[in-house]
């Protein structure tokens, strides 16, 4: 059923009117709805008849707000959901004859601090839900810098601060002025200079500064331009006193800037300290500009926010690239595809938690994969070079012989038989790998899984983000990635291209004529949690082979060692692995297992029987041997017969 949405907002405030076109554009392109918008409150009966919802953006100002109010209550009484979002920069001046708007209304907050100030002014919050931003739009008016600097008669040796913000009182811009004075006395050799977009009110503020280059026409201004702005910057300062959420800086930080900001709510729920420098607030009063609100103001030191501004060049300078990455992966947890759906889902925003709001999300985004691209049958839960999928039905033959009650998989790679050996045999089950990453992943999958699957499912898979990721786990960036987001990262590699782990390689693409990689990809995520169930009763372990052997040898343990495979013949078999296995790792390897207390099955490639101290030692030792074909799966060329290849297992149990 077509849904029709009405969305209320104010042509006076910039950001609001944004945020409400925002909301109207998810509206019609993620969720198909059909849409009526208005500037301004009026009750038109055909409009209200016809929608199912009707969302109100405006700030909590009894001096503006109430016939906005009104028209909300007005549509609740028609039997129709109506959610009123809103932002508070102080607290509510109330007075005896607007007590119905609490008594009859609940209000959605932008950020905490508006939730905060409205539950003490008794008003009903029935969630927070964060304004967003089009990362990808304001990313594409990159090519915008040149152009805006070049307007603005920067040159490219210089250091662009810049601030953008209307000109009231409480956007501080008095009191940036004099920090502009001190950054000219601190930093007069280093090449910073200062830009603010504002209005001719704010302009004022700035009359009697040198070198401060202004642009006066706030709200005129196209959004190219705007975005274009952020870009030519090197650095965004946003010192204004009063916020209720701070639209400008999540746009700057979508644009790739490290901001420099004073250190209170919501400015701090945007940013992160890792995003941002923040300044010591110093004192905070109230006082009242215009309407009903007596905005709270947060004062700073100008002079630390100039040493600030000073410190943040320098960090920038030194590691640009890293400030940006990081700025732009925060606003992405801000973009609007991600927060205005749980305005715009049956149900949301209405006293559901935010937790919960995501999890109703990602079960809808699940059962809709599952409904339109049917359901994974796969037992595999990474793809890995090497791989036990195609012999898995002999390798647990060979298993179940063993007089064994624990089972250690060694080199656990994509951890397929940790999950598939039988359970009631084996009381205890080791999945154990060297790669760190790898085991992050599936104590992840194990911990984390309904996280793993929301974040993989919001993940879309493409060429530029596979070479990213490849990009980052070569530089150690990874590193500097959530534990979810490195599980994340690891899956995604594996699904895009099968060598994608082999740090230095040139690695394609995954593309297969007549299958979906997409579809395939979309499928495995829907049964992460399937996934991880097989794994609840998994010891996870990040050692070395010798290590975990030494660890867990016993007469009833079954070590099964898979190792990265040596080069034979010219192949190159080691560059399929994050970490090399040496002659030497495998000569230990087998001493290793000769003198176990327990158990081995040892795979390794056919050819690897070629190499003479690996066939010396399994005939030394009398150890069985069984050897597997099958066919190359990876190799498929037309009208050409697929080539075999073998491996062989090796063990010290069962009879010859």
């Amino acid at each position: 059923m077509l849904m029709r949405l009405l969305i209320v907002t104010s042509n006076r405030s910039v950001s609001l009117r944004k945020v409400a076109l925002d909301i109207e554009y998810v509206a019609k392109n993620i969720f198909g709805f059909e849409t009526y918008f208005m500037d301004y409150p009026r009750y038109e009966p055909e409009i209200i008849e016809k929608i199912d919802t009707a969302i109100t953006v405006m700030t909590f100002d009894l001096a503006w707000m109430v016939p906005f109010a009104w028209l909300c209550r007005e549509i609740r009484v028609e039997g129709k959901r109506c959610l009123f979002y809103t932002t508070i920069e102080g607290r509510p001046i109330r007075s005896p004859g607007d007590a119905w708007i609490t008594r009859d209304l609940d209000f959605i907050a932008n950020s905490e601090y508006t939730a905060e100030k409205l539950a003490s002014a008794g008003a009903r919050i029935s969630n927070i839900i964060y304004h967003g931003v089009n990362v990808d739009e304001i990313q594409a008016f990159e090519y915008m810098r040149d152009e805006v600097r070049s307007k603005l008669g920067v040159d490219r040796s210089e250091f662009l601060v810049g601030y953008l913000a209307a000109g009231y009182m409480r956007k501080g811009h008095g009191l940036f002025a004099q920090v502009i004075k001190h950054l000219g006395k601190i930093a007069s050799d280093k090449k910073i200079r200062v830009a603010v977009l504002t209005d001719e009110k704010g302009a004022e503020a700035y009359q009697d500064i040198e070198d401060v280059i202004i642009n006066d026409e706030f709200g005129n201004l196209s959004k190219d331009w705007v975005y274009g702005f952020y870009h030519a910057l090197d650095l965004y300062v946003h010192p204004s006193l009063s916020e209720g959420f701070g639209l400008p800086v999540l746009e700057a930080m979508a644009s790739g800037k490290y901001i420099v900001h004073p250190d209170y709510k919501p400015l701090s729920e945007i940013t992160t300290e890792a995003t941002s420098l923040r300044i010591p607030v110093v004192s905070t009063e109230y006082r009242q500009e215009f309407g009903a609100i007596e905005f709270e103001l947060h004062y700073y030191n100008p002079q630390v926010m100039a040493e600030a501004i000073v410190k943040a060049s320098e960090r920038i300078r030194e590691r640009r690239g890293r400030y940006r990455d990081r700025a732009i992966a925060r606003a992405r947890e801000f973009d609007l595809v991600v927060v205005y759906p749980q305005l715009l889902s049956p149900g949301h925003g209405e006293g559901a938690g935010a937790e919960d709001l995501h999890e109703i999300l990602r079960e809808e985004l699940v059962q809709h994969i599952k409904t339109v691209h049917g359901e994974s049958k796969s037992q595999k839960i990474l793809r890995f070079p090497g791989g036990d999928w195609f012999i898995k039905d002999e390798l647990l033959e060979l298993i179940n012989m063993a007089p064994a009650s624990t089972f250690v998989e060694v080199f656990g790679g994509s951890g397929l038989m940790s999950s598939m050996v039988p359970r009631d045999k084996f009381r205890v089950i080791v999945y154990n790998d060297k790669d760190d990453l790898l085991v992050n992943f599936f104590r992840v999958l194990k911990e984390k899984p309904l996280e793993l699957q929301k974040k993989i499912l919001l993940t879309p898979l493409s060429r530029s983000l596979m070479l990213k990721y490849k990009q980052d786990l070569a530089s150690g960036k990874i590193y500097e990635y959530s534990d979810v987001d490195r599980a994340v990262m690891i899956f995604y590699l594996t699904m895009s291209s099968m060598h994608a782990l082999w740090t230095p390689a040139k690695v394609g693409f995954m593309v297969e004529r007549g299958k979906s990689i997409v579809r395939e990809y979309l499928r495995k995520a829907t049964n992460i949690v399937e996934f991880a169930k097989r794994y609840i009763d998994v010891t996870i372990e990040n050692r070395d082979f010798r290590d975990v052997i030494r660890l867990y040898d016993s007469p009833h343990t079954l070590f099964y060692c898979d190792p990265p495979f040596l080069d034979v013949g010219g192949k190159e078999r080691d560059k399929y692995y994050r970490f090399t296995f040496t002659e030497s790792d495998m000569r230990d390897l087998l001493n290793i297992l000769s003198s176990v207390k327990g158990f081995f099955l040892l795979k390794l490639p056919e050819d690897h029987l070629g190499i003479d101290f690996i066939s010396e030692w399994v005939k030394e030792h009398g150890y069985n041997t069984r050897i597997v074909s099958k066919k190359k799966s990876m190799y498929k060329a037309i009208g050409v017969e697929r080539p075999l290849w073998g491996v062989v297992f090796i063990y010290n149990y069962g009879s010859k």
